[in-house]
């Protein structure tokens, strides 16, 4: 549980739960004016922890690990920093405790905040946090996941180095002598200005500063942020009451029954991906923060006809939903609620069914406040996103058993579908098996080959389709629809996807190990391995290189046959990458399995296509027919195979 806000640390002081108590707060609110002549003349040398260069009410300086420590919280005087990098030395015992950084400080409400969670270190994958504090409330539970937690080791009785370096709207954090970041912030919340920095930690023992410097660095650069998904259907026009005292109101009555008099509503704007942080836009009051805090919000969705129409929707802390004045929905989300262990954290975990009615309706939220992040997230779980040139052509019944990839065959003109499951009927059909589909999206071959040892990728090369299984590559006749030999793979963890060259010879992506055997023959050998293939998977010829796709950092890379070097082709969105093929236009297609497939034309970013992920269906590893744009898209989980058609297919 990482701490509430600066002034609340004052407000809470000894009733705060065991992880904030004894925390040493500021003296005095600040504010942030232009930036002063002391701001360019920051020493890059050490700055001690003297009273003279920090503001340390009630902080303590004292000896740890043979060296003046910081325990409690402390902000870097007359300085103001926009862009630059902070360093210092972290001791911690393992205990809750939550320290950090505070930087771009605009007041003790408002900053940006870089804190580690030692408890969880090596556990889980949030023990670093970056979190931005709107009016006072510092909101973890809202912002996690990819570029805002990371796990991260913190051995404790022992000085670990942080660095921080920010610019612009990014920012990263390494821990220890690491050469690559633990955190990347690719899109800070908040706005660049120039702000203070401090550093804050709870005062009773468990964590502490020292060897503190701070500087700028005009030399800093961030490769470009990865692009962010929007998910179709994000509800993001609202109206906002101001803030009310949970105490005050009955959760179960809509607004309109409330006896607080009129409301003043404030128009605001969800993020791009549906999120709202109503800090933001509403302060909580003051003097009584130990207690819950409430708000109304309401928007206006409108239909065509009378319908149940699903809405995917999360809170924090707790909420009531009501649809044209009824209660459709009550719960409670906060930190500890629902277990000892539970965090609380924002997202699209639940769903109710609206009963709309022809026209305009009125979605409107009661909200409460407890701890950790004053949010909303709504979507209309219908919602899907289908580009224009892209035309659905079949859907299949539920026939298969996790249909994980197909490959297009030109000179039979067919797909193929490995099916990664034996289902039900598996001693009787002989385990997992291949199937094959026509061009318009019929099945010819529901069970086509049988006996296959979980299949996933396939390629096909003349009259030779490779399969890649288990423990190797399958290689089937296509003229006798026969397995003509079998290549064993004895290094590989988790073989994947495969793409054979011009020459015949086979690669196969292991997304276990950062690595890809080469199939010559039949032999097989671990071809490259390199960090940067973490959780490779989808693979693909393209003249005399590779391209493939890693889930890790969400890249689709080339890599040169002949000397094996990489470079990255384009960055995509996070996401399960998945099928990836070259369209015959210059450019690429790629699915992620959550069920989306982009495009990127030759030198272009990726375009989403197709968007099916409230409908749960997935998008595997697909296969293309280039001479019709034809796509043969496997679902996996929902068992069924979907066809479609892209119309446009010029560079």
């Amino acid at each position: 549980m990482p701490f509430r806000s600066l002034r609340a640390f004052r407000a809470l002081g000894a009733r705060a739960i065991r992880p904030i108590r004894s925390v040493l707060l500021l003296g005095s609110v600040f504010t942030v004016g232009p930036v002063c002549a002391a701001s360019d003349t920051i020493p890059r040398a050490t700055l001690d922890f003297t009273a003279d260069r920090w503001e340390l009410s009630r902080a303590t300086v004292t000896e740890h690990l043979g060296r003046a420590s910081l325990a409690g919280a402390a902000v870097l005087r007359d300085t103001l920093f926009q862009d630059g990098v902070i360093e210092v030395d972290l001791a911690v015992t393992g205990a809750p405790g939550y320290p950090g950084i505070l930087f771009r400080m605009q007041s003790d409400d408002d900053h940006e905040r870089v804190y580690l969670r030692p408890h969880r270190a090596g556990r889980y994958p949030d023990a670093i946090h970056y979190a931005p504090s709107f009016r006072g409330v510092t909101g973890w539970q809202l912002y996690f996941g990819e570029g805002y937690t990371a796990g991260v080791p913190l051995p404790p009785g022992e000085w670990i180095r942080l660095r921080l370096e920010f610019a612009g709207s990014q920012a990263r954090l390494f821990v220890g002598n690491a050469p690559k970041p633990a955190l990347t912030m690719d899109h800070l919340v908040r706005d660049p200005s120039a702000g203070k920095i401090g550093l804050l930690c709870a005062a009773d023992g468990s964590s502490y500063f020292s060897n503190f410097r701070c500087y700028r660095d005009s030399s800093l650069a961030f490769s470009p942020p990865r692009p962010v998904d929007i998910p179709p259907g994000m509800i993001r026009d609202w109206e906002v009451s101001p803030a009310f005292k949970l105490g005050r109101i009955d959760r179960h009555k809509p607004y309109t029954e409330q006896t607080i008099g009129a409301i003043s509503w404030t128009p605001i704007e969800a993020e791009p991906n549906g999120r709202i942080d109503f800090c933001r836009w509403v302060a909580r009051p003051q003097g009584e923060q130990s207690t819950p805090d409430l708000l109304f919000a309401r928007t206006t969705i409108r239909s065509e006809t009378d319908e149940a129409r699903p809405l995917l929707f999360g809170y924090s802390d707790a909420v009531s939903l009501f649809l044209n004045g009824r209660l459709l929905f009550a719960g409670r989300s906060a930190y500890r609620q629902r277990d000892p262990s539970f965090l609380g954290i924002m997202g699209l975990f639940d769903e109710v069914s609206l009963p709309l009615r022809k026209g305009e309706n009125e979605l409107a939220a009661c909200v409460a406040e407890s701890f950790g992040g004053w949010g909303l997230i709504c979507q209309d779980g219908s919602a899907t996103l289908q580009a224009a040139r892209l035309h659905t052509v079949a859907e299949s019944s539920r026939g298969f058993q996790s249909p994980e990839s197909a490959a297009w065959d030109p000179v039979r003109r067919v797909f193929y579908v490995s099916n990664f499951d034996p289902g039900d009927e598996s001693v009787a059909e002989g385990g997992p098996f291949l199937a094959r589909v026509d061009p318009d999206g019929r099945v010819r071959d529901p069970r086509w080959i049988g006996g296959m040892a979980n299949p996933t990728g396939l390629a096909v090369r003349g009259d030779s389709l490779y399969v890649v299984e288990r423990t190797g590559v399958a290689v089937v006749d296509l003229t006798s629809g026969r397995v003509a030999r079998r290549v064993p793979i004895p290094a590989g963890r988790f073989l994947n996807d495969i793409a054979v060259d011009g020459a015949g010879t086979a690669y196969v992506t292991d997304s276990g190990a950062a690595t890809i055997h080469r199939v010559t023959g039949g032999t097989s050998e671990a071809w490259l391995i390199d960090p940067q293939l973490a959780q490779v998977n989808g693979i693909c010829a393209s003249g005399d290189s590779l391209l493939v796709g890693c889930t890790a950092d969400a890249r689709v890379r080339s890599i040169q046959i002949a000397t094996r070097a990489l470079r990255t082709v384009a960055t995509f969105p996070s996401g399960t990458m998945d099928g990836l093929v070259v369209d015959g236009r210059g450019g690429i297609l790629l699915s992620q399995v959550e069920g989306r497939i982009y495009r990127v034309r030759a030198g272009g970013d990726p375009e989403k296509i197709l968007d099916v992920t409230t409908r749960a269906v997935g998008c595997a590893d697909f296969g293309y027919a280039p001479e019709s744009g034809t796509l043969v898209v496997p679902t996996f989980q929902d068992n069924r195979v979907f066809t479609y058609r892209l119309d446009d297919v010029r560079p």
